[in-house]
C-alpha cells in the first residue's frame, strides 16, 4: 500500500468536522449551531487563545451563558428554516422566470412547428 495516499477512513473525522461545523449557505447557520445553540469551539481555540476563548475564562458564568442561550436555539432554528424555505422558493422560480404564460381556449389556431 502506498503511503503517500490517504485513506479516506483516516480523513473521515475531519471532513466530518468541517462539515458539521462550517455555515451552509441555505441556513447561514452551522449544523453544530442549529443542534447544540452555540458555535462551536475549534481545537486550536483551545490551546492558543483567542479573543472568544480568552473572554470566556468565567467557567460558571459562561455555563449560565450556555444554557440561556440554549433557551433561545428554537427561534435561531425557526430562522435558517425560514432563510431556507425563502431560498428553495427563489431557486424554484428561476427556470420560470423567462416563460410567457399563454392560456388556450378550445377552437384557438396553435401554430406547429415542424
Amino acid at each position: 500500500m502506498d503511503t503517500a495516499k490517504t485513506r479516506w477512513d483516516e480523513e473521515l473525522n475531519t471532513v466530518l468536522w468541517d462539515y458539521r461545523t462550517t455555515p451552509h449557505s441555505t441556513t447561514s447557520k452551522s449544523p453544530f449551531r442549529l443542534t447544540y445553540g452555540t458555535e462551536v469551539v475549534i481545537p486550536i481555540e483551545l490551546t492558543e487563545l483567542t479573543w472568544r476563548t480568552d473572554t470566556d475564562t468565567n467557567f460558571p458564568a459562561n455555563t449560565v451563558n450556555l444554557r440561556e442561550e440554549l433557551k433561545f436555539v428554537h427561534v435561531v432554528r425557526s430562522e435558517a428554516a425560514l432563510r431556507e424555505t425563502t431560498l428553495k422558493q427563489k431557486i424554484a422560480a428561476r427556470p420560470n422566470k423567462k416563460v410567457i404564460k399563454r392560456e388556450f381556449e378550445v377552437g384557438d389556431l396553435v401554430l406547429r412547428r415542424n
